[in-house]
């Protein structure tokens, strides 16, 4: 077994500087604080993968060290087609869908249980077993120690995709379909069932069979786990092609495209008979891979992770870690520099409110992947609704699952955002996601019945109180067709329509009576003029870098106090560069200051040698970090 090596996070190594570095700071030590934790987050960096860092897991990894969410303890499936190696039809006892038992630097022989749920027959040549290297590379993405983000993952449950078609979706049968029970199942195939057009064409041939497997599978993606759902993730295909039936039409899973744009994209078809959804944008969301089954496993390892962070919440309900992986989406992507993302369609009314019909890109969904932005919507907790004015406001990150199913009359569900004086909008990401639900209203076999509620999702200026109306309306996405609603604002941009002020906000989920759903929002934010005075005391000195030191680590929720110079609600060595610029100087108040003093009073100036500290830097930089799973 490989066991996890000895690592010293970022906020560890904090820990062993407040230990030693209790006297009065100077500008010279300030400096080399900066450079050791800086050092030791690109040394860590450094054993990353290239796609790891574009999606922001090295920003996971430097903050969080050893308490990087893994995924261990959560259930994950592939769904794999079988390899055909030379037989004119399937031929399991030749075709392997199984991956190998061990692959160099992702898993060691017996390191991973891999379970073929169906036991099918061992595909052998030879008289030696055969692997699949479509399925063991996916997997590589997914939970591999190198190339994957859920390390943890010590069991991985495989179907082979035209046994579950057959045999657990059951498409082409009277019977229901097979529960599916895990957390994440993912998709990297494309195709199509109940024609006889060659493949590839047949993708985009639509068939009843195709209709029956689609219904099937949001039915189990909907009722998995008592009913807190399964995610799905399924690939696209070719841009050559149009978005493929099985399985990217579905509605309650997560469609995942490649970063680059060369993927099948535009809107789910809309042919004369035996349509599923016409007219919805597929992908959902981009991964920076260059293989459409590579991006679907990427993104599966993302919600892995996800998984992992919202266990035991009503966050693991698949329609909150949707939302949370849409919401959290890059507008950005490293490798595509010159991109610029957009709504697929929007106007602004004569109130001036921009009205949104279709929330995301064509090509690109909501944009890239991004895990250092899932987890600080995760981890910035559940913020439940109100059907009245709220008493209280939401965090700058946060999420909430919204069940009405019970309340088939209930109104609109309201959640109330404050951005203090003074303060500047970065970004504003928020999603609304909810499931089509398939029912089976006979006795008799299953007779599929499928319905969507028509959710909105809507913006309102409240600053003046709460009156919600077109005066007030800032924007609005209402699709008539999507379970995806969307709105973002961006202050980065020349677009003044998307800019925010500061003042108090009202998100407003509407048309969720009788349904339920995942809400995710992130919020960036900006001191309009920064300060690290943080004692208040109208001097920028030791006593500001004391306080700096304890909260350094923090995530989010950091108030000016606590050490957040630039007011982007972390502490970080963003906030130590501002204080060490600004170190001996006067202070100039932070523009809000709704923020208390965070000294605590441990932190006294106690003398201790240099060598403390050179100590504890080397302790930083020689530390790598662990990316295994445990024995």
């Amino acid at each position: 077994m490989i066991q996890p090596m000895p690592c010293t996070s970022p906020r560890r190594l904090s820990a062993l500087l407040a230990f030693s570095l209790r006297a009065v700071a100077s500008p010279a030590l300030l400096a080399a604080v900066a450079v050791t934790v800086a050092t030791l987050a690109q040394v860590q960096a450094a054993a990353l993968q290239t796609w790891q860092i574009e999606v922001s897991y090295d920003r996971l990894v430097a903050a969080l060290g050893d308490d990087v969410p893994d995924g261990a303890g959560v259930s994950v499936s592939q769904v794999e087609a079988a390899a055909n190696l030379g037989s004119a039809s399937l031929n399991y006892n030749e075709d392997p869908f199984m991956p190998s038992p061990e692959s160099a630097g992702e898993w060691a022989a017996g390191e991973i249980n891999f379970v073929d749920v169906r036991n099918l027959p061992d595909a052998m040549s030879g008289g030696e077993p055969v692997y699949s290297s479509h399925s063991t590379n996916i997997g590589a993405l997914i939970y591999g120690n190198s190339k994957g983000l859920a390390t943890g993952v010590d069991t991985v449950y495989f179907h082979e995709v035209s046994d579950w078609l057959s045999n657990v979706l059951r498409y082409n049968s009277t019977q229901g379909p097979v529960a599916q029970n895990y957390r994440v199942q993912n998709h990297s195939w494309v195709g199509a069932v109940g024609t006889s057009v060659a493949f590839p064409d047949s993708i985009n041939v639509a068939t009843a069979q195709n209709v029956a497997a689609l219904q099937r599978y949001d039915y189990l993606l909907d009722t998995a786990n008592n009913g807190e759902g399964m995610t799905g993730v399924v690939g696209v295909f070719g841009a050559a092609k149009g978005v493929p039936y099985l399985m990217s039409h579905s509605y309650n899973a997560i469609a995942a495209g490649m970063s680059n744009g060369n993927n099948s994209d535009g809107l789910t078809l809309s042919p004369a008979t035996n349509s599923y959804g016409p007219g919805r944008v597929k992908p959902d969301v981009v991964a920076p891979w260059t293989t459409h089954s590579g991006a679907a496993g990427m993104v599966s390892s993302a919600a892995t992770i996800l998984h992992d962070t919202l266990s035991g919440t009503p966050g693991a309900n698949a329609e909150v870690v949707k939302s949370v992986i849409l919401a959290g989406a890059s507008k950005r992507i490293d490798s595509v520099p010159d991109y610029e993302w957009d709504y697929g369609a929007a106007t602004v009314l004569p109130s001036g409110a921009v009205q949104v019909t279709q929330a995301m890109e064509s090509r690109r969904g909501v944009g890239e992947l991004d895990v250092w932005n899932n987890h600080l919507i995760a981890s910035g907790g559940q913020y439940a609704g109100s059907q009245t004015q709220p008493a209280s406001t939401i965090g700058s990150n946060g999420w909430d699952y919204g069940n009405l199913k019970g309340q088939p009359t209930a109104g609109s569900v309201y959640y109330t955002l404050e951005i203090p004086e003074g303060t500047t909008v970065q970004e504003l990401s928020i999603v609304l996601a909810w499931h089509i639900e398939v029912e089976d209203p006979t006795e008799a076999g299953f007779d599929a019945a499928a319905a969507l509620q028509n959710l909105d999702l809507r913006l309102y200026d409240t600053t003046g109180g709460f009156i919600l109306n077109p005066a007030t309306l800032i924007a609005e996405s209402v699709s008539t067709v999507e379970n995806v609603e969307h709105l973002y604002f961006d202050n980065t941009d020349s677009n003044a329509i998307n800019d925010l002020a500061s003042g108090t906000y009202t998100i407003e989920v509407a048309g969720a009576g009788g349904w339920d759903y995942g809400l995710a929002w992130r919020t960036s934010t900006l001191f309009d003029q920064p300060s690290a005075d943080f004692n208040g005391d109208g001097m920028i000195d030791g006593g500001d870098f004391l306080i700096w030191q304890v909260g350094n680590g923090m995530l989010q929720g950091a108030a000016h106090g606590q050490g957040d110079a630039d007011g982007d609600g972390d502490v970080d060595n963003d906030d130590l560069d501002i204080l060490n610029s600004t170190y001996g100087t006067a202070a100039v108040a932070a523009s809000s200051a709704s923020s208390a003093n965070a000294t605590l009073a441990f932190v006294s100036a106690i003398p201790e040698p240099t060598s403390w500290l050179l100590a504890a830097i080397a302790i930083g930089v020689g530390a790598g970090v662990a990316r295994r799973r445990a024995a």
